[in-house]
């Protein structure tokens, strides 16, 4: 599609930005993109199952609710 431009692991620079923004280009992940966040969302999946040591920002709270545990079946996977 000639109107997108695909995020992938390349560098977004101003003048990529401008490009975007003045074409008027529609953004998109990239194959390559969606295959590293499927890899490390699996990744945290294992060790979510596998670990019982807290995971900050995933089975705790953020912040001040950092020594809140967020439990199995609250964890929206």
């Amino acid at each position: 599609m000639k109107n997108v431009y695909y995020i992938g692991s390349g560098e977004l620079d101003f003048e990529i930005i401008e490009q975007i923004i003045n074409k008027n280009l529609k953004l998109e992940l990239a194959a390559e993109a969606k295959e590293r966040i499927q890899k490390c969302r699996d990744y945290l999946d294992k060790k979510i199952v596998n670990s019982d040591t807290p995971l900050y920002g995933i089975t705790t709270g953020f912040g001040s609710l950092c020594n809140r545990n967020i439990s199995s079946d609250e964890l929206n996977t």
